[in-house]
C-alpha cells in the first residue's frame, strides 16, 4: 500500500504490504520537503511481499493502493523549520486517520487471503509452495501403499483359504479311497472279488460272417542270407566266450603257479636258514674241538717199523670227543625241542638278544658251555700237565717238555 501526499514541493508517502501468511514485512516513512528557508523531511512506509513467483512468472501477494493529495500552500520565506515540521505532522495524522477510517488495509488483507485460498483450491498448476505439495504427495503415496498392501493381504488370505480347502478335500478323498481299498481287500468280504464269466452271446443260429481259409503249409519261409548272418554271429559269440574262458583259465593257472613258486621260495628260505644254522653249529664245534695230533704214531714212524706198536682196539685221537664237546652236545639236545616263546624267555634271563631261533639256541648253548667250563676250571685249579717224551734215532730219550693239557691232549 502506498499513500502519497505532496504539497508545495513536499511529499509524504506510505506503502505497506503482506506476505501469504499475512505478516508485515517492513514499514518505512519518508517525509521530504524543500522551501525557501525551510527544511525537508520524508516519511514513508513500504511493505514488500516475500512471496516468490512460480515457474510461470506470475507474482502474488503484491497490492498497491495509491493516494495522492496535493495542496498548494503559499508560504513566505519567513516560515521557520519548526513550522514545517508541525504542519507535516498534522497532515500525516490526517492521512493515517483517513486510512483507518476507510479500513482499506483490512479489506486488502481479506482480498489477499481470499485469492490465496482460491489459488490453493485451483490445483498444483498455480504456484504452490513446494513443502505443501511434497507433503500432499507423500500422503497420497502412503495412502496408495496402504491400499495396495491391504488388497494384497486380502488376496493372500483368500488364496490360503482356497489351498487349505483343497488340501482338506484331497485328504478326504484319499481317506475314502483307502477305506474302499481296505474293505475290498478284507478276507471275509464277499463283494470284494469280481466274478468274470464268459462273454454273453445269443443262442440264435446265425451264419458266420467270415469264410475259413485252408492253410496249405504251416512252415515259415526262412531267408537263407539272414540265417547265415545269424549263424555266423552265434559262432562269433561262442568263439569270444571260449577265448574269454581261456584267458580266465590262463590267469588262474598263472596265479596258482605264482602261489606255488612263492611257497617253494618260502620253503627254500627256511631250508637255507636251517643250513646256515647247521653250518654255524658245525663251525662252533670245529672251533672248540681240540686239535691234538697223534704224536705217538708219528714217533713210531720215526723209530721204524720194528719199534711201532700195534694200536688194535684203540680209537683214533680225532674221534675221541673232548669234554667241552660233550657239554655242548648235551646243551644242544636240551635246547633242540624248545619253542620260540621259551627261547625268548631264556634270552631275557641270560641277557641275549633274540635274532633267529636256531642261531639263538646256538648262542645259548655256547654260553652255557663256557660257563660250565669256567666253573670246572675254578674247581680243579690249574690244568693237569702232560709230559711228552721225544725219542731220538739212537733210541735215547730227550728231556721231556711239559705243555698244557689244552695244547697237547690226545
Amino acid at each position: 500500500m502506498e499513500v502519497g501526499m505532496a504539497k508545495g514541493g513536499n511529499k509524504v508517502g506510505m506503502s505497506g504490504g503482506r506476505d501469504r501468511e499475512g505478516r508485515k514485512s517492513g514499514w518505512g516513512e519518508r517525509v521530504g520537503g524543500s522551501g525557501g528557508g525551510g527544511g525537508s523531511r520524508d516519511v514513508g512506509g513500504s511493505l514488500d511481499s516475500g512471496r516468490k513467483t512460480d515457474d510461470t512468472g506470475i507474482g502474488e501477494g503484491e497490492v498497491e493502493v495509491g493516494m495522492e493529495r496535493e495542496e498548494e500552500v503559499g508560504m513566505g520565506s519567513g516560515v521557520g523549520e519548526s513550522g514545517w515540521g508541525g504542519e507535516l505532522s498534522t497532515k500525516l495524522d490526517a492521512v493515517v486517520g483517513a486510512v483507518d477510517k476507510n479500513n482499506e488495509v483490512s479489506k486488502l488483507k481479506e482480498e489477499i487471503e481470499r485469492l490465496k485460498r482460491a489459488q490453493c483450491v485451483a490445483g498444483p498448476s498455480t504456484s504452490v509452495s513446494k513443502a505443501s505439495t511434497e507433503g500432499e504427495t507423500v500422503e497420497k503415496l502412503k495412502q496408495q501403499h496402504m491400499e495396495i498392501q491391504s488388497a494384497t493381504k486380502r488376496r493372500f488370505a483368500a488364496l490360503e483359504e482356497e489351498i487349505a480347502k483343497l488340501r482338506r478335500l484331497r485328504e478326504e478323498v484319499v481317506a475314502d479311497v483307502e477305506a474302499w481299498k481296505n474293505e475290498a481287500l478284507r478276507p471275509g468280504n464277499k463283494r470284494g472279488s469280481l466274478v468274470i464269466g464268459a462273454t454273453p452271446a445269443t443262442h440264435a443260429k446265425t451264419r458266420p460272417r467270415t469264410t475259413p481259409v485252408h492253410v496249405t503249409s504251416t512252415q515259415k519261409k526262412v531267408n537263407e542270407n539272414l540265417k547265415g548272418v545269424v549263424d555266423r554271429h552265434e559262432m562269433e559269440v561262442n568263439l569270444l566266450k571260449e577265448m574269454r574262458l581261456m584267458e580266465l583259465n590262463g590267469a588262474r593257472v598263472a596265479e596258482q603257479e605264482l602261489e606255488r613258486a612263492q611257497e617253494k621260495q618260502k620253503e627254500d628260505e627256511l631250508e637255507l636258514e636251517r643250513l646256515r644254522a647247521e653250518m654255524s653249529r658245525l663251525e662252533m664245534e670245529k672251533k672248540f674241538r681240540c686239535g691234538g695230533t697223534n704224536l705217538k704214531t708219528k714217533l713210531d714212524e720215526v723209530a721204524g717199523c720194528s719199534a711201532r706198536k700195534t694200536d688194535k682196539g684203540k680209537k683214533p685221537a680225532g674221534l675221541v670227543l673232548s669234554k667241552r664237546d660233550r657239554i655242548l652236545r648235551d646243551e644242544w639236545k636240551n635246547l633242540r625241542n624248545l619253542t620260540k616263546k621259551e627261547v625268548i624267555v631264556i634270552c631275557e634271563k641270560e641277557g641275549i638278544k633274540y635274532s633267529k631261533l636256531e642261531i639263538t639256541k646256538e648262542e645259548i648253548a655256547n654260553m652255557r658251555t663256557e660257563r660250565l667250563m669256567e666253573q670246572e676250571q675254578d674247581e680243579n685249579g690249574e690244568a693237569r700237565a702232560v709230559t711228552i717224551h721225544e725219542v731220538n734215532e739212537d733210541g735215547g730219550e730227550d728231556s721231556g717238555k711239559i705243555e698244557g693239557s689244552e695244547s697237547a691232549a690226545f
